[in-house]
């Protein structure tokens, strides 16, 4: 299977060598990963339950 833009994307934006700068490493990504979940939980909550607010 020959590798996709996506594929592209992920292997520029990870980072399993310590000390690089370049991409993130796997708490960054966890970081990164919550704080999105965060926001759409929220979303989720007062669009399906307005009453609660």
């Amino acid at each position: 299977m020959s590798a996709t833009h996506f594929d592209g994307f992920v292997q520029d934006s990870l980072n399993s060598d310590p000390g690089s700068d370049k991409g993130l490493d796997s708490e960054e990504l966890f970081g990164l990963y919550t704080s999105w979940c965060l926001p759409a939980a929220a979303d989720y909550i007062l669009s399906s339950a307005p009453d609660l607010v």
